[in-house]
C-alpha cells in the first residue's frame, strides 16, 4: 500500500458572529481613531510617492474615478447584488442591498465624524483642487459594499476554482480603486485602504449574523454507498469491494462508501472468524487503493487496523489517485464489542474530494455519539459517511419501509444527525435478510434523498447539491466548558 499522502483541510473553521464583531470593533476603533487624531499616518507620504511613481500616467484615473458616478455606480451595484445571489443566495442579496442604501445615505455625511483634511500639496502631488474631508473615501465606500462584498462572501465561501477567481478579481478592483484616489492626491492610502478595511468587517458580521451559507454554490457531487452482500470469506469481501470500486465509477460516483469493517467482515460475539491478520489487511488495502486509482474514484473502506492495543475498527480513506488519505479510527467503542475489538481512535479529522469535504462516523458513533457527527460539520463537512453493521437477531423487528415508526431508533437518528447539523448524512450498511437498518442519504433539511430496499444487494447512488450542506445549524452551536 502506498504511504498516506498528506491532504489539508480545506474547509474553513467556522468563526462566530461575535468573534467577527470584536474584530470588526478592533478594526473601526483603530482605523477611526487615526483618521480623528492625525492629519496622515507616518507611512502616508512614502506610499502615496510609491503609487505616483509607478503609475503610468493619470489619464485612467478620471475614468476610473466616474464610475462612482450615475449611471455607471447603479452598474456596480447590479454587479454586487447579482453577484451575491449567486455566491450566497438572497439573505446575502438583502445584506448588500442594506449596506449600499446605508452608504448612499449616510457615506458623505459620515466624514464629519473624522474631520480629516486633503492631503497637502505640501506633501505629495495633487491633481485639480479636491474639495471636502478626506476620510472616508465616499469612492471607496461604494467600491467596499458592492465589490468589496463580494470579496468578503468569496472569503467565506469553501475553496474552489469560483472562490479563488472572485477574490483575485475583486481584490485587484479594490487594489485598483484605491489607486485612483491615492495617485491625484485627492486621499491618503490610509484613507483609500482603511475605508474598505472598516466597511468589509462590519459586512462579515453582517453576512454571519443574517446566516449566508458558506458553499461552492452550483456543485453537485455524486456518491455512492456500497450496499453489498456480506462476504463469505476476507477474500472475497477484497473482491466484492473492488469490483464496487469500479461499478461506483462507472455509475459517475466521486467517492464510494462501505459498511463498517466490511473487509474483512465484522466480527459478531459468538461468531467464529479467522484471526486478525495485518499481512491480509496490507494486502487487501493495497488492492483497494489500486482499485481506486485505475478508476479515479475516491474510497471510504470500513476495515480494521492491528494495533499494540489491540484490534481496531476503522475507515481506510483512499483518493482518487490511488493514495492514501488517511484513516478515521473509531473512538466511540459499543460496550458489545470491546471484548472483541479492544483498541479505540484518539482523533478525528476531515477529508476532501474535489469540491466534497466529508467526515467518517463509525457505527455507534453515528447513533449515540451526536458530537462525532458535528464535530465534522463543525469543520467544513458537507457530508458525513456512517458505515455501520447491523443483522437481523431472532425475534427483531423487520422492516419494509424505511425508518418505519415500529422500528428501533437507529434510522430515525440519521433524520437527526443531518437535520441538527444542515449536512448530508450518508449511512450505509451490508445487505442480509431481515436487517433492521438499510443504507440511505438523508438532506441537510433531515429529509430522506434514497434509501436502499432491505436485504437487496447493490449501490445506492445520489447527488449531493452542496450548496444546502450549509453546516449552519453545526456553526451555531455554542459551546461551553
Amino acid at each position: 500500500m502506498r504511504r498516506p499522502r498528506p491532504i489539508g483541510n480545506n474547509a474553513q473553521a467556522v468563526t462566530s458572529t461575535r468573534t467577527l464583531v470584536f474584530v470588526a470593533a478592533a478594526v473601526t476603533l483603530v482605523v477611526g481613531s487615526t483618521a480623528r487624531l492625525l492629519p496622515y499616518l507616518p507611512g502616508d507620504v512614502a506610499v502615496a510617492h510609491a503609487f505616483q511613481s509607478a503609475s503610468p500616467g493619470t489619464a485612467w484615473v478620471a475614468p476610473m474615478v466616474s464610475t462612482a458616478t450615475a449611471p455607471a455606480k447603479f452598474v456596480l451595484m447590479t454587479i454586487a447584488l447579482l453577484g451575491a445571489w449567486r455566491l450566497a443566495g438572497l439573505r446575502a442579496v438583502a445584506v448588500v442591498a442594506v449596506a449600499i442604501a446605508l452608504e448612499q445615505t449616510f457615506g458623505e455625511s459620515s466624514k464629519l465624524l473624522f474631520g480629516r483634511p486633503r492631503p497637502s500639496r505640501e506633501l505629495v502631488a495633487v491633481m485639480g483642487n479636491p474639495t471636502g474631508l478626506s476620510f472616508p473615501s465616499t469612492f471607496m465606500t461604494l467600491y467596499s459594499v458592492t465589490i468589496g462584498a463580494l470579496f468578503v462572501l468569496a472569503w467565506r465561501m469553501t475553496p474552489s476554482a469560483l472562490r479563488t477567481g472572485v477574490l483575485v478579481a475583486s481584490g485587484v478592483v479594490i487594489v485598483l480603486a484605491a489607486a485612483a484616489r491615492i495617485v491625484p492626491g485627492a486621499h491618503w492610502p490610509s484613507d483609500a485602504f482603511g475605508t474598505p478595511a472598516i466597511l468589509l468587517s462590519w459586512l462579515a458580521v453582517a453576512f454571519s449574523a443574517a446566516g449566508t451559507e458558506r458553499r461552492c454554490p452550483m456543485a453537485t457531487v455524486r456518491i455512492a454507498l456500497a450496499n453489498l452482500r456480506i462476504a463469505a470469506t476476507p477474500d472475497e469481501s477484497v473482491q466484492l469491494a473492488t469490483a464496487a470500486i469500479a461499478e461506483a465509477a462507472r455509475l459517475g460516483a466521486a467517492v464510494v462508501c462501505y459498511p463498517e469493517c466490511y473487509v474483512p467482515g465484522y466480527r459478531w460475539a459468538g461468531v467464529p472468524a479467522p484471526a486478525p491478520d495485518p499481512a491480509f489487511l496490507e494486502r487487501a488495502g493495497a488492492a483497494v487503493a489500486a482499485a481506486a486509482g485505475a478508476a479515479g474514484i475516491a474510497v471510504v473502506l470500513g476495515t480494521e487496523r492491528v494495533t499494540d492495543q489491540g484490534l481496531l475498527i476503522t475507515a481506510l480513506v483512499v483518493n482518487a489517485d490511488g493514495s492514501v488519505a488517511g484513516w478515521q479510527d473509531k473512538v466511540q467503542i459499543d460496550p458489545s464489542e470491546e471484548a472483541i475489538y479492544a483498541a479505540a481512535g484518539h482523533e478525528r479529522r476531515v477529508f476532501t474530494a474535489g469540491p466534497l469535504t466529508f467526515g467518517v462516523a463509525i457505527c455507534h458513533e453515528g447513533w449515540r455519539y451526536p458530537e462525532t457527527v458535528r464535530w465534522a460539520a463543525r469543520r467544513g463537512a458537507q457530508v458525513v459517511f456512517h458505515p455501520h453493521a447491523h443483522v437481523a437477531e431472532p425475534g427483531s423487528y423487520r422492516p419494509a419501509v424505511f425508518a418505519d415508526a415500529a422500528n428501533t431508533f437507529h434510522e430515525k437518528a440519521m433524520f437527526c444527525r443531518a437535520a441538527e447539523n444542515t449536512i448530508y448524512f450518508a449511512s450505509v450498511n451490508a445487505a442480509s435478510e431481515g436487517s433492521g437498518t438499510t443504507s440511505a442519504v438523508i438532506r441537510p433539511d433531515g429529509t430522506v434523498q434514497a434509501w436502499q430496499p432491505y436485504g437487496q444487494p447493490g449501490l445506492l447512488v445520489a447527488d449531493l447539491d452542496l450548496s444546502l450542506a450549509t453546516g449552519r445549524l453545526a456553526s451555531r452551536c455554542r459551546t461551553v466548558p
